[in-house]
């Protein structure tokens, strides 16, 4: 009989628990850290030469933001390569800092919903249509690794969404809630700050929920 009851405790508890890792994100989220790190190196360098941390760097890291930096002129004349190199560039630490943390934040996340190879896919796509859409619509430069966290804010969203029956009913509704919160927040945001790379940031989001819908969820919580 105690057995019994044990068994259906367990049993009981499990699903509460897998939701619960589902929500936490994965344990060990070596992707989203691993591209963090890549984002954040050359953002690194480059900032060392340009606030002058050292010496001697100042010519080269000025050449660097130069030749990755998102401009339109240059993308429509060939230089595709800055679609993607403007993520790697930030304008100071507090801009590489909130970056990284949303990356790693809802990265750990996506893995664990969607998997590692769609994590990677969904911030590659959000950075590059976030890029055209930039290009498209705006004149002024832009730099930052935010097109990409849009898309795993908007992949996320849709995550939820679709995941009814991996969460209880409570948890979901706050998810969204929560997704919904900051998606609202920052697209608030995007349009009293001038230096914020507003076309961008909605042109990432929007690729991620596209994506969100159509890439399959994962039907397990395993790391």
């Amino acid at each position: 009989e105690r057995e019994r009851a044990l068994v259906a405790a367990r049993a009981a508890i499990a699903p509460a628990r897998g939701a619960a890792d589902l929500v936490r994100g994965a344990r060990s989220a070596s992707v989203p850290r691993l591209l963090a790190v890549v984002v954040a190196a050359p953002s690194l360098l480059v900032l060392a030469g340009l606030e002058r941390w050292v010496p001697g760097w100042w010519d080269q890291a000025v050449w660097a933001f130069q030749a990755g930096a998102l401009n339109a002129h240059a993308v429509r004349h060939g230089e595709w390569w800055r679609l993607l190199t403007h993520m790697g560039l930030h304008l100071h630490l507090t801009h590489l800092a909130l970056n990284l943390f949303a990356l790693l934040w809802l990265g750990s996340r996506a893995t664990r919903l969607f998997g590692p190879v769609a994590f990677l896919a969904v911030f590659l796509a959000g950075g590059l249509t976030g890029g055209l859409v930039h290009i498209a619509f705006a004149r002024e430069d832009a730099i930052g690794a935010s097109g990409g966290v849009l898309a795993l804010l908007g992949l996320l969203a849709v995550g939820w969404w679709r995941a009814g029956d991996l969460l209880p009913p409570v948890m979901r509704k706050r998810l969204l809630w929560e997704m919904g919160a900051v998606i609202g927040i920052q697209l608030v945001f995007d349009q009293f700050v001038p230096q914020v790379a507003a076309a961008a940031h909605a042109g990432g989001l929007l690729a991620g929920a596209l994506l969100g819908v159509v890439w399959p969820l994962r039907r397990t919580t395993a790391p």
